[in-house]
């Protein structure tokens, strides 16, 4: 079976938080966030002022969340590749150790039940519920040769900006490296003759 995951186009993400609220209505009958297996972040960052991404289980290969869950209250699924946590919940100690060393932010405190809670992909129904509930169609589930693919694809898209903006200066890369490289050895030979 082909592992799947819940990924974010930030370009199409508005922070609606909808995601969220279809998961928890899905999974614990209650139009809460707090119960969400899914988290709509907003980053700001040197690039862009606002990107807006919603953020669930990545399905790791090897996941640190399982590795540093001391009680081993978490395992995978070899079937599915799903994170699970300890059906009768009796290894989880609450300690967050999951959450902190997941990239992520992943797995995450019931704030009643005090259990861990994981994105399971909605593995019972059709299809996750944020991803049908998300009104920009920000949310898709993907294999990672897709997302391999779409992130070669924008790294080709942005050298090739680069390069027409360059070409468009008329500028070149060489030629940049050029006047870095001419501007250090003035300054080398200013110093050193300074002495």
């Amino acid at each position: 079976m082909t592992r799947q995951f819940i990924i974010c186009d930030p370009e199409k993400c508005v922070g609606c938080q909808i995601c969220e609220l279809a998961c928890s209505a899905r999974k614990e009958k209650s139009f809460n966030p707090q119960f969400s297996r899914i988290h709509a972040v907003r980053l700001n960052t040197l690039v862009e002022p606002i990107v807006n991404v919603a953020l669930t289980c990545m399905l790791c290969e090897d996941p640190v969340c399982v590795k540093v869950c001391a009680p081993k209250a978490l395992s995978i699924d070899q079937n599915t590749g799903l994170v699970i946590v300890d059906a009768g919940y009796s290894g989880c100690n609450e300690c967050g150790w999951c959450g902190i060393s997941c990239e992520f932010g992943a797995p995450t405190l019931h704030p009643i039940k005090r259990v861990i809670t994981l994105c399971d992909l909605c593995i019972n129904d059709a299809e996750p519920a944020c991803t049908l509930a998300c009104p920009k169609e920000a949310l898709s589930l993907a294999a990672i040769g897709d997302v391999i693919e779409l992130v070669q694809s924008e790294v080709a898209k942005k050298i090739l900006k680069d390069f027409s903006h360059a070409r468009e200066n008329s500028i070149s890369l060489f030629e940049r490296v050029g006047r870095i490289a001419v501007t250090l050895q003035s300054h080398r030979h200013e110093h050193s003759s300074s002495r």
